[in-house]
């Protein structure tokens, strides 16, 4: 259901651990406003093992709080994990899916290490509110080319999928909407979210799947504009494309990128019905440029391209590489060696 405003709202988690035999914790997580006016129960608090090999993070545990706000594990490994509170709307309905470390989206939020038994506390990101604008952003969100562990094909419809709109002007940003893809009420079409009454600004789109880097994609709303942006997701790969201007079908382009690990030359294939302004950029896992690769405009057909990377300047890790091509933006995870 769209949010039209998010109240200004704070969480605030407590976090204790009791050892027990093999190298597992028990873990209790309070849920409550700074205030201590009321505990949030019915939050389901989800715990992520933090790995960058993986390709989507495995949920090793969730939970549900209580009428006190706590949410209690057992037996959980020490390791690295992110912790995901989902907070029921029916119950809080001005509150929004949030991270450790203030944040709403997991690439910038902190790694909790379930290591001891201090205790552990964690405030989460104060929501901001708007009621005011009259812009619109809304689209779709579908299957991309890759395996996502689910059977689904190629532009099937994702539904359940947490959507927000960050403000970019933000340090650590607000967010003025939130969604989740849903069917639409007649049901003729899934997929869908949708956020109203924007006011101008610049912002980005968030897709709330942990593991699953998503760069991001810039909607300059400057009065009662519309806009209509499909995005595309899967165990690999984000996409986004406008549905109203001149782009490319994401499932036309067939983009081949190998190898994957790379060590030093990255070989990537797409196809064009027409020619078509190409650039293609490593990023790092932050997002930032490394390198451009490729900058031109590509005839039709199937292009095939032998990229050069300066490996000595690179360390082993996790990559993006970003196509844009018209007003559409694809990304694919990467890894070096």
């Amino acid at each position: 259901m769209l949010k039209k405003s998010i109240t200004s709202f704070w969480f605030l988690f407590i976090i204790t651990g009791l050892v027990n035999a093999q190298s597992q914790y028990d873990m209790t997580v309070t849920v409550r406003d700074t205030g201590g006016a009321f505990y949030v129960e019915e939050a389901i608090v989800n715990l992520y093992i933090y790995d960058m090999s993986k390709k989507v993070f495995e949920k090793a545990a969730s939970s549900v709080t209580s009428l006190d706000g706590q949410a209690n594990f057992q037996s959980i490994d020490t390791g690295k994990y992110l912790i995901l509170a989902k907070p029921d709307t029916s119950l809080n309905p001005n509150t929004v899916p949030t991270y450790y470390g203030d944040v709403v989206n997991w690439d910038s939020a902190k790694i909790y290490h379930h290591t001891d038994t201090s205790d552990k506390m964690i405030n989460l990101v104060e929501m901001k509110t708007s009621t005011t604008g009259n812009g619109v952003v809304l689209g779709r969100m579908v299957k991309g080319p890759n395996d996502f562990g689910k059977v689904f094909g190629p532009g099937d419809p994702l539904n359940g999928v947490d959507v927000s709109l960050i403000d970019k002007s933000v340090t650590k940003g607000a967010v003025w909407g939130y969604d989740v893809t849903h069917t639409h009420p007649a049901g003729i079409d899934s997929g869908l979210y949708k956020f109203a009454n924007i006011p101008p600004g610049e912002y980005y789109i968030y897709c709330g799947i942990t593991g699953i880097k998503g760069l991001d994609f810039t909607v300059n709303v400057t009065g009662s504009d519309t806009h209509d942006i499909e995005i595309i997701v899967d165990s690999s790969s984000f996409g986004y494309q406008y549905t109203n201007v001149e782009g490319v079908d994401f499932e036309m382009l067939k983009i081949s990128i190998m190898p994957n690990p790379f060590k030093d030359v990255i070989q990537v294939e797409y196809n064009l019905e027409d020619k078509f302004p190409v650039n293609i950029q490593l990023l790092d896992i932050n997002g930032k440029l490394v390198e451009t690769l490729y900058d031109k405009v590509s005839p039709s057909g199937r292009n095939r391209h032998n990229l050069k990377v300066d490996a000595k300047a690179l360390s082993a890790g996790v990559y993006f590489v970003q196509f844009k091509i018209g007003e559409s933006i694809y990304t694919e995870r990467i890894l070096k060696y």
